[in-house]
């Protein structure tokens, strides 16, 4: 059996997506958890907090070797969704 963890990086693999929000996972379980193991996956640098609530996919930089959010304008338009 995986961890709410384990499922919800494979969730983010398997998106499509580039930008995620937090509710996108409430059905893995309540809001305190799936806060705890975003928080976990943030820490290892896997998804990016891009503001309250929202993630992005990484990529690292060429420039620096550092985890960077990935800059394909998926994330833009992703935030400016979540406006509307």
């Amino acid at each position: 059996m995986k961890t709410l963890k384990e499922r919800i990086k494979d969730e983010i693999e398997r998106s499509g997506g580039d930008v995620f929000m937090r509710s996108d996972f409430k059905r893995f379980g309540g809001y305190e958890q799936i806060g705890r193991a975003l928080k976990n996956l943030i820490n290892e640098g896997f998804p990016v907090r891009s503001g309250c609530g929202v993630l992005t996919r990484t990529t690292v930089s060429p420039l620096s070797g550092k985890l960077i959010p990935d800059s394909n304008g998926h994330c833009v338009r992703g935030l400016a969704q979540i406006g509307n």
